[in-house]
């Protein structure tokens, strides 16, 4: 009997669909993909898809992950309001700098930035991980679960 066959009579609510969390630790990565986004509230960011080349990593279940298993990588390049009360305006600017400069650090490009974002792409770099909390979005109330993300950038040597 075929797998297709089975389905009709198969309980298909106990098949686990989940997005499988990386275990936290410091982990090799390759940039697979970098644009310049819009986000929602009319900011900027950049995000990076990035896929792991570690291949000893695990999940939070203890399960192997291969290689290739995907994660992004974003940068703000539009402070908040709440980050500009905070720090003052030229601060929020300069940690925006910060942060791109952290992340070239971390590919082991110059600090000359590439505006076409092309030169990242294949850059490999290591990052250590952390599993967020879940947290409720306070403008929409949308529930988003744990999930995978960079914690810090190692910088290249």
């Amino acid at each position: 009997m075929s797998i297709f066959d089975e389905l009709a009579d198969t309980n298909l609510d106990a098949v686990d669909t989940s997005y499988p969390n990386l275990e936290p630790g410091q982990w090799e990565f390759e940039v697979k993909g970098a644009t310049k986004e819009n986000s929602k509230s009319g900011g900027e960011y950049l995000l990076f898809q990035c896929a792991l080349v570690s291949s000893d990593a695990s999940d939070t279940n203890g399960n192997p992950l291969n290689p290739g298993y995907t994660l992004r990588h974003m940068i703000n390049l539009t402070p908040s309001p709440k980050q500009i009360e905070k720090a003052g305006e030229a601060a929020a600017i300069e940690n925006v700098k910060k942060d791109v400069c952290k992340f070239l650090d971390a590919v082991g490009a110059s600090r000359k930035f590439d505006p076409t974002l092309e030169s990242y792409v294949g850059a490999r770099f290591f990052a250590k991980t952390r599993v967020s909390k879940e947290r409720i979005d306070a403008n929409t109330g949308v529930v988003y679960g744990e999930q995978s993300e960079i914690a810090s950038l190692i910088p290249a040597s």
